[in-house]
């Protein structure tokens, strides 16, 4: 009987009024200052007793999901200037219930024919707009982490000597080249393919936090000296920890000249691709070998929905080498995405996409990107005009790192230690929601303007809480 009940019409339309209504709610939430904490994990004792208690008692669907809402941080909050994660657009979520519904783990074209066609043409439009030619293509899978893993497989097949998916390295050294500031998910996945920590060969930056390409020379004589042979060079399109885009074109020159493969890390910054205004930012992304894109950062998408795109789409297909005749079926490569993907059961990530281009067109991206990267801009200019304030660059994103200067410190180690303070203190508080960062061994507030209705009006009322918090701090010390 549960089963019948479980799969019932009417009870699953009593649950979608309960749940659409919910969500109807936190729309609203999204425009006005919220009611609602934006975070409300300060009290980590607190939330637990209080699921604990829900775990063990006979809730409603609709009380339970309603305290979810309450404890869970508000992406949609205008006060919501944290992580690098999208507030989505409401259309896309209830397109990814359609796709868990439908289930179709699409590794495989038979267990999902919609979407596999759906993902093509979804894949050859962000192609098109990074620069590539027909020759490209790619596939979407589930988060950058995978995305810079997967490109970096096929660059290791592509230009490492031999078959390494088959007899490893032998007495290979294999070694990438990639910023100081790149994500740490390119060293993770390195390491991953069994290479060691010395295989990231990190590339010094500058004041602006961008690699200094006049060093590619002089560290690749070293390295190779040393007995590394370097495959890959990594730009970033952006960083994440300041929004700093790398000379791409200076790297594309390099990697043509020394037969490396060139991947850009655009996890965050490739959004940038719909805008006529900042997509200079990603000058020369056409020319690299494979880039990563994640559309669940500055494209307004649910996570988790990344795009692994590639010059040549041939190399795509040589990324996982490996039988499994039950399965793959050599006619079927095109239409097969086992053999380009880490992902068996391969969730339908691109039909909200699909939507959104359909319902909304790309101008919708590129509202939100101008929108969120001139309001960086804005937050810079204001902070400039603070007394008490530093800036730690000129943002060419949504990220912004700054911190406050108490007039009472004396070394860089106490004003880091300050800059914990503060951000403790809005934790506790929970109206506002910002992280905090290192950069050349100095703490900073970091700002990710990822909400479409947060306005300057935010800003400056972030920037004054902070400056009441700092007055209480100062008066207590």
């Amino acid at each position: 009987m549960k089963l019948k009940e479980a799969y019932s019409k009417d009870e699953f339309l009593k649950q979608l009024k309960v749940i659409g209504n919910l969500i109807a709610s936190q729309i609203d939430t999204s425009k006005v200052e919220p009611e609602q904490l934006t975070y409300p994990g300060f009290d980590t004792a607190k939330l637990r007793r209080n699921w604990t208690e829900i775990f063990a008692t006979d809730n409603s669907i609709e009380s339970i999901l309603n305290e979810v809402v309450i404890d869970s941080t508000k992406l949609h909050s205008p006060n919501f200037m944290g992580h690098q994660v999208s507030a989505p657009l409401p259309l896309a979520a209830l397109i990814e219930a359609l796709s868990a519904y439908l289930n179709n783990g699409m590794a495989i074209y038979e267990m999902g024919p919609a979407a596999t066609f759906i993902e093509k043409l979804v894949v050859e439009q962000v192609a098109k707009l990074v620069g590539y030619t027909a020759n490209a293509g790619g596939i979407f899978t589930s988060g950058g982490s995978i995305g810079n893993f997967t490109a970096l497989l096929a660059a290791r097949q592509n230009k490492l000597p031999g078959n390494v998916w088959q007899n490893g390295y032998a007495n290979l050294q294999p070694a990438v080249m990639v910023s100081e500031q790149a994500h740490y998910s390119i060293a993770r996945a390195v390491q991953m393919m069994g290479m060691g920590e010395s295989a990231v060969i990190k590339l010094p930056t500058d004041e602006n936090f961008r690699v200094k390409t006049t060093e590619f020379e002089r560290i690749y004589a070293e390295e190779t000296k040393n007995g590394k042979f370097i495959f890959a060079i990594i730009g970033s399109a952006c960083t994440t920890s300041t929004g700093t885009h790398d000379k791409l074109i200076d790297f594309a020159n390099f990697a043509q000249k020394h037969n490396l493969w060139f991947h850009v890390d655009a996890a965050h910054g490739g959004g940038a691709l719909f805008s006529s205004k900042y997509k200079k930012l990603l000058q020369g992304i056409e020319l690299a070998d494979s880039v990563v894109i994640d559309f669940h950062k500055m494209l307004l998408m649910p996570a988790l929905a990344t795009a692994v795109l590639y010059k040549s789409e041939v190399h795509s297909y040589e990324v996982f080498s490996q039988k499994a005749d039950y399965i793959l079926s050599p006619d079927s490569l095109e239409l097969d995405y086992a053999h380009r993907t880490l992902e068996c059961t391969k969730h339908m990530i691109t039909l909200k996409i699909f939507i959104a281009l359909k319902v909304y067109g790309e101008e919708i991206f590129e509202e939100f990107v101008d929108k969120t990267y001139d309001l960086a801009r804005e937050f810079y200019r204001i902070i400039l005009e603070e007394p008490n304030f530093e800036a730690a660059h000129i943002p060419e994103s949504n990220i912004f790192c700054f911190r406050y200067l108490p007039s009472n410190a004396k070394s860089d180690a106490e004003i880091s230690e300050f800059q914990i303070k503060i951000r403790n203190q809005l934790l506790e508080n929970g109206k506002y929601y910002i992280v905090k960062t290192v950069l050349n061994g100095k703490v900073y507030l970091r700002v990710t303007l990822m909400n479409p209705f947060t306005e300057s009006e935010h800003v400056v009322a972030l920037i004054n809480f902070i400056k009441s918090i700092a007055n209480k701090l100062n008066s207590n010390e």
